[in-house]
């Protein structure tokens, strides 16, 4: 009698992500926006960013404040007032507006910003973190604004 083979069980595995938060996320979505119109140098409302992107406009308030303090958006008051970059966008990279709207980039508290257990001299796993965050900051550091601005455009012509 021949054996029915079974498939394997189903293993379920514990999946932990280096993520980005939706302030991260919107803050690039924003500064895409405003790289697309920065040719035209008409600064953008935050209404029609967040319309045209289907976000809150109270929210995308709070990113751009962070994106201004940062010096990669200017504002500018008045009937034709609004947001632009301030910069040109092959100068500004993803890190610049992630670091703008999340923070340092790290993939776990221990070792970020030079915090450390009072074990760091001892620790097996500084090592990994610190060559974790060399490599996301040397990928996100290494995409100019004007790239993501420039997909951006091509899914756009695709999708019409």
């Amino acid at each position: 009698m021949a054996r029915i083979r079974r498939p394997a069980p189903i293993t379920k595995k514990r999946v932990n992500m280096v993520k980005m938060t939706t302030k991260g996320r919107y803050g690039i979505k924003l500064m895409v926006d405003l790289a697309v119109g920065y040719r035209e140098q008409m600064p953008l409302s935050l209404k029609s960013i967040a319309q045209h992107n289907g976000l809150s406009d109270k929210y995308l308030e709070q990113i751009i404040k962070n994106l201004i303090g940062e010096g990669l958006v200017r504002s500018s008051r008045g009937k034709q007032g609004g947001y632009r970059l301030s910069r040109d966008p092959k100068e500004i990279t993803a890190g610049e507006i992630l670091r703008a709207t999340e923070g340092e980039l790290v993939p776990s508290a221990c070792g970020g910003d030079g915090i450390h257990c009072g074990g760091a001299e001892l620790c097996a796993t500084l090592g990994v973190l610190d060559r974790i965050k060399k490599a996301v900051d040397d990928v996100v550091d290494a995409i100019p604004l004007s790239d993501l601005a420039e997909e951006y455009i091509e899914k756009q012509l695709t999708l019409n």
